[in-house]
């Protein structure tokens, strides 16, 4: 990663529509093709023109050629780094030069003013430095009767008990968050330590992140932005027990 110095603007920006925005998705797998396509162009008629949208394929060279071929148009890239969603999020942190990147599952659907929300925000606090959205469960199959709400994060999606909008978090959830480009990269990215390798049930990368972000710049904020909503895909398997 970039060994620029972190740098967080002391002051807000008065032009909302100065911030200009990545959006980075990792995918690594064809078994998501639908909703990958569906996540690519729920992202697309957001993007205003100096935006960027980039795809970061984790290893599967038959995927990332699906893909090319699908959207001719759109910047594919294969994972540079060590294999894994950390990698992949860092690779893609690594291609843009925008002010904002925002990370976007590929099981996730990004919906109306998803992009506008994190813009606003990161464009009228300077000291932002973080944020994660509203992220929905979209079960595969009907909800399990049995599941708590209180336990949404198990499944990657918000739970009872978040805080209310603006208001600070430890850490965003992954499926649908956003970070302030040169400070994460000054930090040194996601750690490899942590983070998905394919199905392997690993995580917390973004936690981790957001502690390395606070100890480089003690009066950051990382905050949940209620009104980036995103629709974040359970399939079947994940309502069972067992």
């Amino acid at each position: 990663m970039s060994d620029e110095q972190p740098t967080v603007e002391p002051t807000p920006s008065a032009d909302s529509t100065s911030m200009l925005a990545a959006v980075i998705i990792c995918c690594y797998t064809d078994r998501r093709w639908d909703v990958l396509t569906q996540s690519i162009e729920s992202v697309t008629s957001q993007l205003e023109p100096a935006d960027a949208l980039v795809v970061v394929v984790d290893y599967n060279p038959s995927l990332e050629a699906r893909l090319r071929s699908r959207y001719p148009k759109l910047t594919v890239l294969p994972n540079e780094e060590p294999k894994g969603l950390s990698g992949a999020r860092n690779t893609g942190l690594s291609a843009v030069t925008q002010d904002v990147v925002l990370f976007l599952d590929d099981d996730a659907v990004a919906r109306p003013g998803w992009l506008k929300t994190y813009r606003e925000a990161f464009s009228s606090d300077g000291r932002l430095v973080a944020a994660g959205g509203s992220i929905l469960a979209w079960w595969e199959v009907e909800e399990p009767a049995w599941f708590p709400a209180e336990f949404g994060w198990v499944v990657g999606c918000d739970y009872i008990g978040l805080p209310p909008n603006m208001m600070p978090i430890r850490n965003p959830i992954g499926a649908s968050m956003a970070v302030r480009r040169r400070p994460t990269a000054a930090v040194g990215g996601f750690s490899h330590e942590l983070g998905r390798v394919n199905d392997l049930p690993a995580g917390c990368e973004e936690t981790e992140l957001s502690i390395r972000l606070r100890k480089a710049h003690p009066d950051a904020h990382i905050v949940r932005l209620t009104a980036a909503v995103v629709d974040h895909l359970v399939p079947a398997d994940r309502g069972r027990i067992g």
